[in-house]
């Protein structure tokens, strides 16, 4: 019997050995099919030497992440690079370390690998992780494939040093730079400015002078101001006499502007500003005491007389109300008769707001001129959409007569999948095109509807002409100038390019567009722009397709709304994807996200180009992710058009210069194009029926 036992204890321990060794077995195999765990991650910072053009280039930083590959396991297919910023330090740059992520995919090419962070391949679907001083970043690397993590990733935790090559971090120039005290008074035709610091000044290297005009008022009642820079002077110098110009431009200065003054150190750091609030009433108060205790008299009178005459009214039960003038709500739509359309809707709201005597409405319409009732909006059809919504034609009181584009949330819309930060981005829209007010060259703001239980609208002036990049493939479908022959297709539903292809096979297809009508085109955007860019605005987008005519191909600018004021930078948003018109964008707008006026006027110059080219793809050759290294690196730029003279291409060349300070501003570009249009005589433009936009 011990024998029989011991014999079954003897199977029983073969059998679990047999087991185990296959178990192993299968792990091996398991194990072989999958990559290893990198090695020896290594990171360290660098400047873009692809974007170091000059001292005045906006510089850009990358990351060099390398590894060696895993001992065992599979030999790797690619590798994954995870970075994500770390945020919980304490004392770090906040403004420019902001929270992104990006996970980048690189093929094993060798016994050594590595990648530049962010790789400014332009991808429209993936964001960039932007690298700035004194900012933390993880970096994770793991080979391809592998199986599900169980244990801790290999990461480095890499902190940029505070200064690399010519970028440096600011995070701490406030706490260093003195604050100057600012006074400042007018002499004549100039502004006298004086400062003086009272703390250590050994860090300053120059002083930065800029003027902030009003342009806002936030809800805490402060002043939001558009700073643009007048000069930059030496760190010995605290008096300046400023002429009134921006940008060669004379500007009037009005009461509630405020003179900033600046402390910069070597870095080009900026100090916390000191101002002085422009007050130039002051003097005359001084000087004419008399008068104006005069007028006050008179004007404590007339206050007296119209509450008497309101309590009288309101005693009887009526309302009174006060005409407002709106110049904002009509721009030059004779052709649409609209002209007439502002008495007759104020006078229809102004009926209801009687008889209701009340409500939100009535306050509504009463703090904000613009606001208009929803219930006297009637949408016709749809025009197109937008990234937040849709436009429909529409009318107001069901009046024909007054077209109007209405653009409304349309959060049903892919694009548009959180209501909260649609309706925030129409609402800011509103406040950009109120800030922007009225110019024969800007789409004009009718009204908006804002009330909380109404759906979001924007009603816009309604330009019958359609877009500009559909005129300009109308005009390149034209196969005559003959009256008989003018006609409009279908818009091109897509680019074709015309400079780059054959130019024999293509020589039918040119409908030029007369020099004259061509400036026209370009002086009516340019004029828009000037009076965004003194406004503070900039547009982001600035191309054909965002541009509008009217029935006499006036052109207007539209989309200003989404833009932005001042200087700024696009922070990446994770699980969000812009979508940027790269090929319409600046280079330091493409590398860096920073927009300016100065990114808008590169665009102008792609603008001309289209209408040169009647409507073509910009660098139809370049594909995205080589786009930046052949403006840079290669310095190319698009090609002059047969269709545009040498004159014409050197402005356009003046817009592209890589330097952003080395380009004109609009209100340069106005003055030469001006000086273009003197030494034109062509009979063409007024007897050609070929420029009358046919009616839909």
């Amino acid at each position: 019997m011990f024998i029989l036992c011991k014999w079954i204890y003897i199977c029983n321990i073969v059998v679990l050995l047999l087991y185990f060794d296959t178990i192993c077995a299968t792990n091996v195999k398991n194990v072989a099919k999958l990559a290893g765990v990198v090695e020896n991650i290594t990171v360290y910072v660098l400047e873009d030497e692809s974007y170091l053009i000059n001292d005045n280039i906006l510089r850009s930083l990358k990351l060099n992440v390398s590894w060696t590959p895993p001992n065992g396991g599979k030999q790797p297919s690619s590798y994954s690079i995870m970075i994500t910023s770390v945020l919980n330090e304490t004392g770090i740059n906040k403004t420019e370390c902001t929270e992104s992520s990006a996970l980048y995919t690189v093929q094993n090419k060798g016994p050594f690998s590595s990648i530049l962070i962010p790789q400014n391949k332009l991808s429209n679907d993936m964001p960039e992780v932007q690298i700035h001083p004194t900012c933390t970043y993880k970096i994770h690397v793991y080979a391809n494939p592998r199986a599900k993590p169980t244990g801790k990733l290999p990461e480095v935790i890499y902190k940029v040093p505070e200064c690399i090559g010519h970028k440096c971090s600011c995070a701490d120039a406030k706490s260093i730079l003195p604050t100057p005290k600012v006074e400042a008074r007018r002499a004549k035709k100039n502004f006298v400015i004086n400062w003086n610091v009272t703390s250590n000044s050994s860090h300053i290297r120059s002083y930065v002078i800029s003027i902030g005009i009003p342009l806002l008022i936030s809800k805490a009642g402060h002043s939001v101001y558009n700073i643009t820079k007048i000069s930059t002077v030496t760190s010995t110098t605290n008096t300046f006499s400023w002429n009134m110009k921006i940008d060669g431009q004379y500007i009037k200065v009005n009461n509630g502007y405020k003179i900033l003054i600046a402390a910069m150190d070597y870095r080009g750091c900026l100090g916390t500003q000191g101002g002085f609030t422009i007050n130039t009433s002051k003097t005359k108060i001084l000087n004419g005491s008399t008068m104006w205790l005069l007028l006050a008299g008179v004007a404590i009178c007339v206050v007296v007389g119209f509450i008497s005459i309101v309590s009288i009214y309101n005693k009887n039960g009526y309302q009174l109300v006060v005409p407002t003038r709106r110049k904002q709500t009509v721009s030059d739509l004779s052709a649409c008769k609209l002209a007439q359309w502002p008495d007759l809707v104020f006078q229809r709201r102004n009926i209801d707001i009687y008889v209701e005597r009340s409500e939100e409405t009535y306050y509504k319409a009463q703090k904000d001129i613009f606001e208009v009732p929803y219930k006297y909006i009637n949408l016709i059809r749809e025009l197109g959409k937008g990234q937040f919504g849709k436009v429909y034609l529409g009318s107001l009181n069901n009046n024909e007569n007054t077209l109007i584009a209405v653009k409304m949330l349309q959060c049903s819309d892919d694009a548009c999948n959180e209501p909260e930060a649609c309706r925030h981005q129409l609402l800011e829209e509103i406040k950009i095109m109120k800030a922007a007010g009225p110019h024969t060259h800007l789409v004009g703001l009718i009204g908006c509807c804002t009330l909380p239980n109404n759906p979001i609208c924007i009603l816009l002036e309604y330009m019958e002409g359609g877009d500009l990049l559909a005129y300009l493939h109308y005009r390149r479908k034209m196969k005559s100038d003959d009256a008989s022959l003018c006609s409009f297709e279908k818009a091109i539903s897509r680019y074709a390019n015309i400079i780059e292809g054959n130019k024999h096979n293509n020589e039918n297809l040119y409908d030029i567009i007369e020099k004259q009508q061509f400036i026209k085109f370009a002086l009516d955007i340019a004029r828009g722009m000037e009076h965004l860019q003194v406004k503070g605005i900039i547009h982001r987008d600035l191309a054909a397709r965002n541009i509008l005519l009217t029935s006499d191909l006036t052109l207007k600018i539209s989309d200003f709304g989404l833009s932005r004021n001042g200087i700024y930078v696009i922070n990446n948003m994770a699980g969000k994807i812009r979508q940027l018109p790269i090929r319409w964008m600046s280079p330091e707008a493409v590398c860096d996200r920073a927009f300016s006026s100065k990114s808008d006027v590169w665009s102008f110059g792609i603008v001309l180009w289209e209408i040169g080219t009647l409507g073509s793809f910009p660098y139809a050759g370049i594909q995205d992710n080589e786009l930046l290294r052949y403006l840079t690196r290669d310095k190319c730029r698009l090609a002059c058009p047969n269709t545009i003279s040498q004159d014409i291409y050197k402005i356009m060349c003046s817009c592209w210069n890589t330097a952003p300070r080395d380009r004109p501003s609009f209100a340069q570009l106005v003055l030469d194009l001006k000086t273009l249009k003197k030494h034109l005589h062509s009979p063409h433009e007024a007897s050609n029926p070929c420029y009358a936009l046919l009616s839909h």
